[in-house]
């Protein structure tokens, strides 16, 4: 995720389809594998026709995603962030990472968002999407109970919204999933869900 699009609007729809569900479906944590992509610079301003840097403390400020945890706290329930940056020529170890978070936490029932930019890609993926090898990798390592949860962002085809949920369901090789859209609001984003027997 770029830390441009934290906050954003979709992130409300985000947040509260995963409470939703860890409320409905006896889940006992969140890991929100956030696959960050850090901004290269911060923007510039300009006043009195010169330009300066945004404030860092305004900018470190908007950009903390491990402020979420206020919700944790709010909403009663734990939240784990993954936070170390992704490299997309570094697929592999940052799969392994988050298989290894996975591993190491306590064998209650969790929820593992994938939060990719723009979601899954079959072909041509780019930094801001997740593979469906991967998607595969962290589904085969999750625990009897877990869910997975993979955010998707429209594209430029039609009929994205099937196309891509049968992506994910190949990827995890179960067409038992289900579809979590904003009626109103970001209806651009879905989320995938499927629990793992």
């Amino acid at each position: 995720m770029r830390h441009q699009w934290y906050g954003d609007g979709r992130d409300f729809i985000k947040w509260g389809v995963l409470v939703h569900l860890e409320k409905n479906r006896n889940i006992r944590r969140i890991i929100q594998i956030a696959y960050i992509r850090p901004d290269s610079q911060r923007p510039l301003l300009e006043w009195r026709k010169e330009s300066f840097p945004l404030p860092e403390a305004v900018w470190s400020q908007s950009r903390d995603i491990q402020d979420i945890r206020r919700l944790a706290t709010v909403a009663e329930i734990e939240i784990d962030v993954i936070d170390a940056p992704f490299d997309a020529k570094a697929r592999a170890s940052y799969t392994k990472k988050v298989i290894e978070h996975r591993r190491s936490t306590q064998n209650l029932p969790t929820l593992l968002f994938l939060d990719p930019d723009t979601g899954i890609a079959e072909q041509n993926a780019k930094p801001e999407h997740v593979t469906p090898a991967e998607v595969r990798d962290i589904w085969t390592s999750m625990k009897p109970a877990d869910l997975l949860v993979l955010y998707q962002h429209s594209n430029r085809h039609k009929e994205w919204l099937p196309k891509k949920r049968t992506e994910f369901e190949k990827a995890i090789k179960t067409p038992h999933t289900e579809t979590f859209r904003a009626k109103s609001g970001a209806k651009d984003a879905a989320f995938f869900c499927a629990s793992k027997q």
